[in-house]
């Protein structure tokens, strides 16, 4: 289902809770025409849809909860900051985030205290909690558990400071960098072609078991465009 106008208006119209939009379990394959969403709301549950990339809001300055889990997100916004500058928890639960550099797009949040990302390719990869950390500082909470000062210590000694990365950081931020940015029409080709629930999980199952860095990336790749 397209994130028409019409369909924002009745969202709006049937608000359960003053503070939180619902838009959840709606097929949305892609935000856009957000525009119409009055700044008034606290919490957007876009919960179980086909989004793709995370963007294209406009300037929501009372949003401070975002809930994402079950979509098929792979692309992060270079701008989302400027989008929803109060952001402070995010969950990106079971998408299809498959690289660092993807990730590193959520460093601009430097309101963010509580992210959950688990249930995404990139949690089977080496340093995926440290270089997290180690991009939003000021988390509080990462998947369920307390971040802890002696992790941001320890993240500091693996990856240096921000300003002066070490060569570990410049390697794990260089994966992925070159993706491009989905455009409209390339994210609703994808979402036409989305992978069945069943099929993701066996997917995810055989990258655990992936021997070469040749079968990783195919695998990852389906993932993240969401097709076989």
């Amino acid at each position: 289902m397209r994130l028409t106008p019409n369909v924002l208006h009745d969202a709006i119209a049937n608000v359960v809770s003053s503070s939180t939009l619902s838009l959840r379990d709606s097929s949305i394959p892609l935000l856009e025409n957000l525009d119409v969403v009055p700044d008034i709301f606290t919490v957007l549950d876009i919960t179980n849809n086909d989004i793709v990339t995370l963007g294209n809001f406009p300037l929501l300055f009372k949003v401070t909860t975002l809930l994402l889990a079950k979509n098929n997100i792979s692309n992060i916004q270079d701008s989302i900051a400027l989008q929803l500058p109060q952001l402070r928890t995010l969950s990106l639960i079971d998408n299809s985030i498959g690289d660092y550099a993807t990730l590193e797009r959520l460093s601009s949040l430097t309101r963010l205290e509580n992210l959950y990302i688990s249930g995404n390719p990139i949690m089977l990869m080496e340093h995926v909690r440290e270089f997290v950390i180690w991009c939003l500082p000021q988390l509080k909470v990462l998947n369920f558990e307390r971040v802890r000062q002696s992790e941001r210590e320890r993240c500091l000694e693996l990856f240096g400071r921000r300003d002066e990365p070490s060569e570990l950081a410049d390697k794990l931020r260089s994966v992925g960098s070159q993706r491009r940015v989905y455009s409209q029409s390339d994210q609703l080709e994808t979402v036409v072609k989305k992978l069945s629930d069943e099929e993701r999980e066996q997917l995810k199952e055989q990258l655990k078991s992936a021997t070469s860095l040749k079968e990783i990336e195919k695998i990852e790749d389906m993932l993240r465009k969401g097709y076989m």
